[in-house]
């Protein structure tokens, strides 16, 4: 799961979210500069990747992308679904996308101070472009993937994955679709909170 997902499936506390989003930029299992929240953030971050990168669903919709993408090809999944996500956020939030980031935005604005490192140098390019709500358009995905291809070790295949996600886009619908609740559920309990906004949709399915 990628940035939206991570938030999504963190609940309502803010300093849960920013332990969920910055997951990947701390390393090791030694917590103590953070406060209590961002350690359960941290932590849950682990348990959503763990139970991603074990699932039927995630391991189909990756193999799909292997031939392109190689080794790298989970993380181009994670994008892909995070565009699933923004693209029928509406099934699992009351509240638009839009303002829900722009919230979490100014949640992470007011606890700066305990980001790590590397998020609060990346943490402004994402606010001032309005990534996570731009997930939701083709080209959004399309500038995500360019942007890691030239800031990490990410293959420069942006182009073929669109194509992918274009022709495959029903089959990687229904493999998130099948994930996203199993995570949701599995995270409610772990962790005893309830995923997704303050106002979440009435009918949202929570079943295996």
């Amino acid at each position: 799961m990628n940035f939206l997902a991570h938030i999504y499936l963190s609940g309502k506390d803010e300093l849960i979210q920013l332990g969920n989003f910055s997951g990947d930029y701390v390393k090791g299992t030694n917590f103590t500069a953070y406060p209590e929240k961002v350690i359960i953030g941290l932590k849950m971050h682990r348990t959503i990747d763990n139970l991603t990168d074990s699932h039927h669903s995630f391991l189909e919709s990756k193999k799909r992308l292997v031939p392109v993408y190689g080794r790298y090809a989970g993380v181009v999944v994670d994008i892909f679904y995070d565009h699933i996500l923004a693209t029928t956020w509406d099934s699992y939030c009351a509240t638009a996308l839009t303002p829900y980031t722009r919230t979490f935005y100014y949640n992470m604005v007011r606890n700066y101070h305990h980001l790590p490192k590397d998020v609060k140098y990346f943490l402004p390019f994402i606010i001032q472009s309005g990534r996570l709500a731009s997930y939701a358009t083709i080209e959004g995905i399309g500038e995500a993937l360019n942007i890691m291809s030239r800031r990490t070790s990410l293959p420069n295949r942006t182009e073929a994955a669109i194509e992918l996600l274009e022709k495959e886009y029903h089959a990687f619908r229904s493999e998130f679709e099948i994930l996203f609740p199993f995570l949701i559920e599995s995270v409610e309990e772990t962790y005893g909170i309830q995923c997704g906004c303050n106002a979440p949709a009435n009918d949202r399915n929570l079943s295996l």
